[in-house]
């Protein structure tokens, strides 16, 4: 990885901890809109799937740490690095159909897929099985935040394909 990588991902990554610190609004009782969700979005749509990956894993992680969100830590940290890598592999396909407003509606399906397999498959298993928790209780907690963080990614979404037009990446 060369050092413009290296920074960029860094800069994603910090992008994603202080705007899910200091940029949380409550919505549903400990329940919030986490902006970093939109950084999310933006990173795996730019710059592909290994920068959506680290940000959504050592993004969630040292956002988890300070937070001393511990419990959640696990399935939070590879539900959004699925997220990152789901979205960084699957955008450029979509960037095949010649039809923008196909193309736009294929993308916040896909937004709307990866959250779904992050919130309500992956995380929930895995607290589940690390928690003793009945797995349907973990889906139905998880609902919520599945419907509020595919929301602020949605809402990112337009955001993306600002920053790809107007990012020159160097080789």
């Amino acid at each position: 990885m060369k050092s413009n990588q290296i920074t960029i991902n860094a800069l994603g990554i910090a992008l994603y901890v202080v705007f899910s610190l200091f940029l949380p609004i409550r919505v549903l009782g400990n329940f919030f809109l986490c902006f970093g969700y939109i950084v999310m979005v933006v990173y795996p749509y730019v710059f592909g799937p290994l920068s959506g990956f680290l940000v959504g894993l050592l993004g969630t992680a040292i956002y988890c740490l300070i937070q001393g969100s511990y419990n959640g830590m696990i399935g939070w940290t590879i539900g959004n690095a699925f997220i990152g890598i789901f979205l960084g592999k699957f955008f450029p396909l979509s960037g095949k159909i010649s039809s923008q407003v196909v193309r736009r509606a294929v993308d916040i399906v896909l937004i709307v897929l990866s959250s779904a397999i992050a919130f309500l498959i992956i995380k929930p298993f895995l607290e589940s099985v690390l928690f003793s928790v009945p797995l349907w209780e973990r889906i139905l907690s998880n609902s919520k935040g599945f419907i509020l963080d595919g929301l602020v990614m949605i809402a990112g979404y337009p955001l993306a394909i600002y920053f790809k037009k107007h990012i020159k990446r160097k080789a």
